[in-house]
């Protein structure tokens, strides 16, 4: 009696397991379960810069949030641009505007179409293309620079080429001296880089050692990056000023040549 009980346990156990294995994954069956007619598209997140050089030759990224399945679709108007889909991000856009000449208002959208085939409607971002001139000389830069900073400080510097580098003197040189109050002891000038799509560059480097009441103050380093316009003689500086490795203060100088 007590082998047919355990026969017939066992079989009622293999035939427990038979169905068990017929049954798919439950990841597997939600996933033909789910309707993708039920998703209803809509961009979130739409982002990326409003104020671009019409350079024709750095890319800028606009982007929004992916929803798994999706594709996105990015256009433009007002402007041409050639637009890519960043690799391995589907809701990525790497825009490059077309070299202009004149100031431009455009436009880019992005659609949403889902796995389930339905589309989103557009979302836009107004973008303010600036005139571009090439840069082909950079003596075409040099002279003395005036304008003001973020922290309401009248700026002026210098800018010259020594060989292939362009070089700036002066920066920082009015908050330094009127808000902050420190007596600038040392001062060198700096490198900064001027790349061709407009954008510039100075690399994190020593820069000033100042005295307060006398006292002679930790020494400062800076970095910046920003925009040349050739077109309109300006620049936009946007530099970090550095003392004991920090950042100590960050400011905005938006400087033209006469």
């Amino acid at each position: 009696m007590k082998n047919k009980i355990l026969a017939s346990i066992s079989f009622l156990v293999v035939i427990a397991l038979m169905f068990s294995s017929c049954e798919k994954p439950p990841v597997e069956k939600a996933n033909e379960d789910y309707n993708y007619d039920n998703i209803i598209p809509k961009i979130f997140n739409f982002s990326g810069p409003s104020a671009v050089p019409a350079s024709g030759l750095g890319s800028v990224e606009y982007s929004c949030l992916y929803r798994g399945g999706s594709t996105y679709s990015f256009t433009t108007e007002g402007h041409t641009a050639t637009i890519a889909i960043k690799e391995g991000n589907p809701s990525v856009a790497e825009v490059t505007w077309d070299q202009s000449s004149v100031d431009l208002e455009a436009k880019i959208f992005v659609v949403e179409t889902t796995l389930g085939g339905k589309t989103s409607e557009p979302d836009t971002i107004e973008v303010s293309l600036s005139a571009f001139c090439p840069l082909t000389d950079l003596n075409d830069l040099v002279g003395t620079w005036t304008g003001t900073d973020s922290e309401g400080n009248a700026t002026q510097v210098v800018t010259s080429v020594n060989g292939s580098d362009f070089i700036i003197d002066g920066l920082n040189v009015g908050w330094m001296t009127g808000y902050w109050g420190e007596v600038i002891i040392d001062q060198v000038p700096l490198v900064m880089i001027m790349n061709e799509d407009g954008s510039l560059e100075i690399e994190l480097q020593y820069y000033m050692a100042t005295t307060w009441n006398g006292d002679p103050q930790p020494t400062y380093s800076i970095a910046a990056t920003g925009f040349w316009d050739n077109c309109l003689k300006t620049m936009t500086i946007n530099y970090d000023l550095y003392q004991g490795g920090s950042v100590l203060t960050s400011i905005t100088e938006n400087i033209s040549l006469p």
